[in-house]
């Protein structure tokens, strides 16, 4: 057995696919397609983990959806401790290739609960956060302009938000197509779960450790268009490269013998 995690060796840089009905679909609150679901190397990533993330982007802004399954109990949470609930924690950094090891105004953090609000604590909750020992704190976030979605579900919930390009300072999918972004979902029941780094490390005040967030312009893979459209050339020996902007090579054409040649 291993000392160090895995996850404490690697940084990944995680593709954030173009989803052109993002907008109906945050607004219907329905699931992105499959190809955008995160595959993380932590604990959340395995087989049999109750959460499932996706991510996809569009012009109206970059989407997030979170389906936690497997609960005995209903979800617990105050939005007066948000960091305590059941619920999601999302840090956002819209200039991710500056990422240094204290936060900036670039860095937001984003609380998504599906209950703690209202006088009876049983309404959803969007709030912002603050990043201990942030070297300047982000403007404050106008929640008011992200579509936040809260479904409970038999053993568990779904939580989905669109944030649009003005909500968070810095955030420019035409100047910056890269943001280092970390979730936690925390569990009443079973603890609390993250994308990347490992619950250790103090992920929580240090953007170094959050993961690349690659905006692309293709769709998920699998949808038409993507580069694993079946209609779309294959690369040698099946290989698909999400961070390769070149188009896939074209096989060579062979030219055509005319009578009387040799060979």
């Amino acid at each position: 057995m291993s000392l160090i995690a895995g996850a404490l060796l690697i940084q990944t840089r995680v593709p954030c696919w173009h989803v052109a009905d993002l907008a109906q679909r945050m607004k219907k609150g329905t699931p992105l397609p499959d190809g955008c679901t995160l595959r993380p190397f932590t604990a959340m990533g395995q087989p049999g983990c109750p959460v499932t993330v996706q991510t996809g982007w569009s012009p109206a802004g970059l989407g997030i959806v979170v389906e936690v399954t497997g609960k005995a109990k209903p979800p617990e949470g105050d939005a007066t401790r948000p960091h305590l609930a059941d619920g999601v924690s999302l840090w956002i950094n819209t200039r991710g290739g500056l990422s240094g090891k204290r936060a900036n105004a670039y860095c937001h953090l984003l609380h998504l609960l599906p209950v703690g609000g209202g006088s009876d604590k049983t309404e959803p909750v969007l709030c912002q956060g603050k990043i201990p020992r942030a070297l300047e704190e982000a403007p404050a976030i106008p929640t008011s302009k992200i579509i936040f979605r809260s479904r409970m579900e038999r053993g568990g919930y779904t939580l989905s938000a669109l944030i649009p390009q003005d909500a968070l300072h810095g955030f420019d999918t035409e100047e910056n197509r890269t943001l280092a972004f970390q979730v936690k979902v925390q569990d009443s029941e079973r603890g609390a779960l993250v994308t990347c780094a490992d619950l250790e490390v103090n992920f929580e005040e240090d953007p170094s450790w959050w993961d690349r967030l690659i905006l692309r312009d293709e769709p998920p893979p699998g949808e038409p268009g993507s580069i694993t459209d079946p209609k779309m050339a294959k690369k040698p020996n099946g290989v698909v490269d999400p961070f390769d902007d070149e188009p896939p090579a074209k096989p060579a054409r062979r030219g055509r013998r005319k009578a009387g040649e040799n060979g």
